[in-house]
């Protein structure tokens, strides 16, 4: 299940990063906004759902859990932790 969590965030960060590169914009990922954690969160509901062969209806949690995580993370300023040295410009 970890696995099948681990490509579903790389697949959901992946689109980003190629969004904002084509945009010619650092990717969101490396600016240390909280964007792959919830992209984790929403994928390893999704792998729980197939794992336990659920409703396809609790699919949506898992999309509501990285939507919601998200926007609360943009609007309060919430940054994932970057590695010592790091800084941003």
């Amino acid at each position: 299940m970890l696995a099948s969590s681990a490509l579903g965030m790389l697949t959901g960060i992946g689109g980003g990063m190629l969004r904002d590169v084509a945009s010619g914009r650092v990717p969101a990922v490396f600016r240390g906004e909280l964007y792959a954690t919830p992209a984790f969160a929403g994928a390893l509901v999704a792998a729980v759902v197939a794992h336990q062969d659920w409703s396809q209806w609790w699919y949506g949690l898992g999309a509501a859990i990285c939507f919601v995580w998200r926007v609360v993370a943009l609007r309060r300023g919430w940054t994932a932790p970057l590695p010592p040295g790091t800084q941003l410009g």
